[in-house]
């Protein structure tokens, strides 16, 4: 009784399809046959290099941003994608590196830098005056004497 059994295999290698069909393989009586006998075999791009993190594949695109800032080149990259690109099931799309790092940044800004009224700091002659525009009557310069 002969099982037939398929398999997916890929091969990277520099030859031409028919030399790659002209590799001996053995067959189940001992035989040695060409492997264009017994599969199929195509050129097809791809990946050079498969990636792998989490135990998932993926395909890093890289760029660089030259004259602009990366906010806002990001932020057109990810609109024309968004617009112009579907994605199949299971497919998804994120966005690392130095935009990543600002992100992380502006979000750890947004937690230090406290939230108040804008203040002015001038100096008027041998004093720094603080002034703050907060609307309420009660807000007044903040005066500091240079001694």
């Amino acid at each position: 009784m002969l099982l037939e059994r398929r398999e997916g295999v890929v091969v990277v290698q520099e030859q031409d399809v028919d030399a790659i069909g002209n590799i001996l393989v053995s067959a189940p009586d001992g035989a040695r046959i060409p492997l264009k006998q017994v599969a199929s075999i195509t050129t097809q791009t791809g990946a050079f290099i498969i990636y792998r993190e989490n135990n998932q594949r993926y395909i890093p695109i890289k760029f660089s941003v030259r004259d602009r800032d990366l906010q806002s080149t990001v932020d057109e990259a990810q609109a024309r994608l968004a617009k112009e690109v579907r994605l199949p099931d299971r497919y998804r799309m994120e966005w690392a590196g130095e935009y990543d790092q600002l992100k992380d940044e502006q979000a750890r800004l947004m937690m230090v830098v406290p939230i108040g009224p804008p203040t002015v700091v001038r100096t008027d002659g041998n004093a720094v005056v603080s002034e703050t525009s907060c609307g309420d009557p009660g807000c007044e310069p903040v005066v500091w004497n240079n001694p």
